[in-house]
């Protein structure tokens, strides 16, 4: 009896020993986790949870000349919220790693916000200010340089990123990338920088930079439609026409802003066609405009009925001149009927991205194809 319970205690004895060796077994992988290169890859990553690291900020915005970039205690308050913003929609995980001796390789998925949208948003944003600017009295030069490595710009570029950021609802992509570490003195390092910062920032950088960013239509597309939203006196600024009816002082503006206000609400366009060759672009577009050949029939109507009228006959110069343009002003009003016609825009790509160069054809045609339409007015 005695010699079978000791045999009984032997497989209970086995199984604590077991246990203990499966203990011992993790802690010493948990010991070589610690210390293995995933740690080191965790570790880099974890840079965007401690923002007021200098690592971090490099990582993100580094000096296109090699220069230090400042900590990220040191930006202004719109960069550290951009880059709060930003970062508050990444996480990752470490898909595999590999080690072969003192050299290793981790696989790590990172997901952000889609770069590539936000790139494409803040680039669009600058493009608008651009061509506002190219209009007005507070242009400058070089404004195309505005990227995000250009020195005396950061800032800038932040503001756009934390605007979209606040006003668009830019969607989650996945990035996957493969992290090479080399052993030293016992610890893992990571080889390139250049890696890491694309898993941290999805190629943000690198596409803000890239002046292919935004295509020929693209491009179009940010010209155009500011047209829609443009004051009168925006348009008459744009298309170099302030005196469009060549009346008197007062009475050319108050026809202008009718005129503007009219072609801003009927103004509408297509892209039909873009044909690049090299650096050039031919794009031909479909845009409705202001008809001012009914308009001017219209007024032609309206002179011809007020010359059968008594009133016509006693009026001197003067109340010719205020009747007519009221006349004027009425026929425009009146006319309702938009038309649309064909125009060719030409467009280059230099350094700074495709420019456009040639809008001679999309003038005539916002001004409603003033010249043609005049010249019907006098033959009738």
């Amino acid at each position: 009896m005695k010699i079978l319970k000791k045999n009984k205690l032997i497989p209970a004895v086995l199984c604590t020993c077991t246990a203990a060796v499966l203990v011992c077994i993790g802690i010493a992988r948990h010991v070589h986790r610690l210390n293995a290169p995933e740690k080191t890859v965790r570790d880099s990553l974890a840079l965007i949870e401690q923002l007021d690291s200098k690592d971090a900020t490099d990582l993100f915005a580094p000096s296109a000349s090699g220069a230090q970039s400042a900590s990220f205690s040191d930006l202004s308050d719109t960069g550290r919220e951009a880059l709060r913003a930003y970062f508050s929609g990444f996480s990752f995980r470490i898909l595999e790693s590999h080690i072969d001796g003192e050299s290793a390789a981790v696989d790590v998925e990172a997901t952000g916000f889609d770069a590539d949208a936000l790139a494409r948003a803040i680039r669009e944003t600058q493009l608008r200010q651009e061509y506002n600017e190219k209009f007005s009295d507070t242009s400058t030069e070089n404004h195309n340089e505005d990227t995000l490595s250009s020195g005396g710009q950061e800032d800038k570029v932040f503001t756009l990123m934390k605007n979209a950021l606040s006003d668009g609802s830019f969607q989650k992509t996945a990035t996957r990338e493969t992290l090479h570490l080399t052993k030293s003195k016992g610890n893992w390092t990571v080889v390139s920088d250049n890696a890491l910062r694309t898993l941290l920032t999805g190629g943000l950088i690198e596409k803000l930079n890239d002046p292919d960013l935004l295509s020929p239509d693209d491009v179009l597309s940010v010209y155009l439609d500011r047209y829609k939203t443009m004051s009168p006196q925006e348009w008459a600024a744009e298309l170099n026409s302030p005196n469009l009816f060549q009346t008197s002082s007062q009475d050319s503006e108050q026809l202008g802003d009718l005129y503007y206000q009219k072609a801003a609400s009927v103004f509408n366009y297509t892209i039909d066609e873009v044909r690049t060759e090299g650096s050039v672009a031919q794009a031909s577009i479909q845009v409705t405009v202001v008809n001012m050949s009914s308009v001017l029939s219209s007024y032609r109507q309206k002179l011809i009925a007020y010359a059968k009228t008594t009133d016509s006959i006693t009026a001197d110069d003067s109340a010719l001149s205020s009747k007519s343009i009221s006349l004027l002003r009425e026929a425009l009003e009146e006319n309702a009927d938009p038309k649309t016609v064909s125009v060719s825009i030409r467009l280059e790509n230099s350094k700074s991205g495709w420019q456009i160069v040639d809008t001679s054809g999309l003038t005539n045609a916002l001004l409603g194809d003033m010249t043609s339409a005049s010249d019907l007015f006098h033959e009738s």
